[in-house]
C-alpha cells in the first residue's frame, strides 16, 4: 500500500466537482469578506470626517459674517471719528439743537470732564440741560445724537414733567464725545 502525499490529497480534493465548488465559494467569501468589511469600515470613517469637516464649516461660515458685520462697524465709527467737525461736545451739541430749530429750549451745556481712552482716542461727558421739550422734540435729538457725523454716546438722560404744563418735558442728558487725540 502506498501513502499519498498531502498535496496529492488536495488536488484529489480539487478535481471532486463538490468539493472544488465548495473550495471556490470558500475562496469567494474570504475574498468579499477581505475587501467589503475594510470598504465599510472606510466608508463610515469618511462618513464621520465629513460631518466633522461640514460642522467646522458652518462654524467657520457664521464666524466669517460675524467679521464682516464688526469690521463695518468699526469702518464705520472711524469714518466718524475721521470727519468729526465739532470742536468739543458744546459745539456738536449745539450743531443738533440748532438742526432740529430748538436751540431757545437748550438751558446749559456743562462739561463734566475728558479722558483719555486709549493712545489716539479721547472722550469729553458733558451734562446738557433741555426744557419744554415735547416728547416728539426729544425723539429726534436722541435720533439726532445717535446718527450724528461724530461719535456721540448717550450715557444718560433723566426726564421729568414740570408743574406748569405735564405735556412738555424737562430733560438732562449726559452726553459723552469721542474724537481722536
Amino acid at each position: 500500500m502506498r501513502l499519498a502525499r498531502p498535496d496529492a490529497r488536495l488536488f484529489a480534493l480539487i478535481r471532486d466537482k463538490k468539493s472544488r465548488r465548495k473550495i471556490y465559494l470558500s475562496l469567494a467569501a474570504l475574498l468579499l469578506y477581505v475587501l467589503i468589511i475594510p470598504s465599510l469600515i472606510l466608508e463610515k470613517s469618511s462618513q464621520r470626517e465629513l460631518d466633522s469637516l461640514r460642522i467646522r464649516q458652518a462654524e467657520f461660515h457664521s464666524l466669517s459674517r460675524e467679521y464682516l458685520l464688526l469690521r463695518d462697524q468699526i469702518d464705520g465709527i472711524e469714518r466718524r471719528l475721521s470727519s468729526s467737525d465739532a470742536s468739543g461736545i458744546a459745539r456738536a451739541m449745539d450743531v443738533i439743537i440748532s438742526y432740529l430749530g430748538i436751540r431757545q429750549k437748550m438751558r446749559s451745556v456743562k462739561i463734566i470732564g475728558s479722558r483719555r481712552v486709549s493712545d489716539t482716542l479721547a472722550e469729553e461727558t458733558a451734562e446738557v440741560q433741555m426744557g419744554k421739550l415735547t416728547l416728539n422734540e426729544l425723539t429726534n435729538v436722541l435720533y439726532r445724537i445717535k446718527e450724528a457725523r461724530t461719535v456721540l454716546l448717550l450715557k444718560r438722560a433723566a426726564i421729568k414733567k414740570p408743574f406748569e404744563d405735564p405735556e412738555l418735558l424737562d430733560v438732562t442728558l449726559t452726553v459723552s464725545l469721542f474724537g481722536k487725540k
